[in-house]
């Protein structure tokens, strides 16, 4: 069965990174109306440079950045198989846990 999901945002940001003329991944975001990004996906594609993920959200911060947002937040749900390396990586990144619930952690870096 083909499940079907329709978003239509404001502000929407799609991010594609190509290194070699061929798409390795996407990021995907929006402006969350108070000044900031939110970022909704971070996509390395099948065989892409180990590198993409990295990549992707160095550009995706920059981009933020040059559009003047103030800050760029992400969250991950609790139960999600790889959140514990992924919150490693942002914190790598400069992004700290501003909150938490029974399912999920907020993430925020604000910008330098």
């Amino acid at each position: 069965m083909l499940t079907t999901t329709v978003h239509v945002a404001t502000d929407q940001m799609v991010l594609t990174y190509a290194p070699h003329g061929w798409p390795a991944g996407v990021l995907t975001g929006q402006a969350d109306g108070q000044g900031g990004f939110q970022l909704a996906h971070v996509i390395a594609f099948p065989n892409s440079p180990p590198w993409t993920l990295s990549r992707l959200l160095h550009v995706g911060l920059e981009e933020a950045w040059r559009r003047e947002y103030d800050y760029v937040t992400f969250w991950l749900p609790k139960d999600f198989p790889i959140r514990v390396s992924l919150e490693a990586f942002g914190n790598r990144l400069g992004f700290r846990r501003y909150a938490e619930t029974t399912t999920a952690d907020y993430y925020v870096r604000y910008r330098p």
